[in-house]
């Protein structure tokens, strides 16, 4: 951890106050001319101080991946920090995709808390693509570090919805066609116009499609 350059006593190593916090150091002279080796020495104490490092973040992955609709939790990270105990560390999440998973949607557990830390992240409904999540970890003396996880949504075709449409009347023995404009069955993964509707049913009087009376 020492060495002499000239008359210079350098101190070689990397000071770390959590490994070794001090170091008892002698100097010696020694002059071959003269009797006695060495011919003088001399001990001091090299005290570390101790200052404030930021927490670390260790094991999240950069990607993970999800269905569309379906939340996520992300619980594969840990934090450590060389002067605290994890459960005095906050973390805290953020997502700079707030359409596709706004940052109110993602929920922390802290460290020490039942299966923390992690974050259960909740992608807005029907909606896909990717989001960069950043985890922060925040130590008591405010020293924090950030990683970003990228969060990939796939999509998934959702079936249309039926919704309630307007009551058709027709006189016995009459006749009616049903326009398509007061029809309406969504579907979100299909633009407007592209969508088939097809009678599965007779109506609740008289026959059917395709039925004779």
């Amino acid at each position: 951890a020492f060495q002499v350059d000239s008359t210079d006593l350098e101190f070689t190593a990397a000071a770390d106050f959590e490994s070794k916090s001090s170091y008892s150091v002698t100097v010696e002279v020694n002059d071959p001319s003269v009797g006695s080796d060495p011919d003088d020495s001399q001990t001091f104490t090299l005290s570390i101080n101790d200052v404030n490092e930021a927490p670390t973040i260790a094991g999240l992955p950069e990607t993970d991946t999800t269905d569309e609709d379906q939340d996520i939790i992300l619980d594969s990270f840990a934090v450590r920090d060389a002067e605290s105990a994890p459960t005095d560390l906050t973390v805290t999440g953020s997502s700079e995709n707030a359409d596709l998973v706004p940052t109110g949607n993602i929920e922390v557990t802290q460290p020490g808390e039942q299966g923390g830390p992690s974050l259960a992240v909740e992608p807005s409904a029907d909606s896909n693509g990717t989001a960069d999540i950043a985890i922060t970890v925040e130590d008591p003396g405010g020293k924090s570090t950030e990683e970003t996880l990228i969060l990939e949504i796939q999509p998934v075709n959702d079936a249309p919805v039926v919704e309630a449409n307007e009551r058709l009347t027709v006189e016995e023995g009459g006749t009616a066609v049903i326009q398509a404009a007061p029809l309406s069955a969504p579907d979100p993964d299909t633009p407007a116009g592209r969508s088939s509707l097809e009678a599965q049913a007779a109506p609740s009087n008289g026959p059917g499609p395709g039925q004779r009376g």
